[in-house]
């Protein structure tokens, strides 16, 4: 004889199971004042003006306004808040491996990222208060 669950039960049963580590992504998005108003780098900052410097892209000043540790979960959209009222939205499409293909949506840009362990994508994400804000995103270990 087999026994069945009643289908709500089964239902609660499969919701309430983890879940698998492949399905989500832990990173940092931090939003980045970059203006040529002001000087000085926050700390932590000094490898990213390094890295615009190379591609000839210079500011003097790079500031963190915000750091936002996010879990992105496959397929559940997630909200970063900007300080000039726009938002991007970031949807977790895939893991393989060391790698996730992160949707991103910054109004008008839309596009799909590429994240390994360690790096950032940075993404401008328009002007603000004398300068332009970038949004990093950096994976976690959390």
């Amino acid at each position: 004889m087999t026994a069945r669950l009643p289908v709500p039960l089964l239902a609660a049963l499969l919701l309430a199971v983890p879940a698998r580590a492949d399905s989500r992504v832990a990173l940092v998005a931090d939003v980045v004042q970059a203006s040529n108003e002001e000087t000085g780098v926050d700390a932590g900052l000094e490898k990213m003006r390094e890295q615009f410097a190379k591609s000839g892209i210079i500011y003097k000043s790079y500031r963190r306004l915000s750091e936002v540790p996010l879990q992105l979960v496959l397929g559940k959209p997630a909200e970063v808040r900007l300080p000039n009222g726009k938002a991007a939205t970031l949807t977790l499409l895939s893991v393989k491996g060391s790698q996730s293909q992160v949707s991103v949506s910054l109004p008008p840009l839309h596009t799909t990222y590429t994240l390994g362990r360690e790096g950032s994508v940075y993404l401008q994400a328009g002007p603000h208060a004398g300068g332009v804000l970038i949004l990093v995103l950096t994976p976690s270990g959390g």
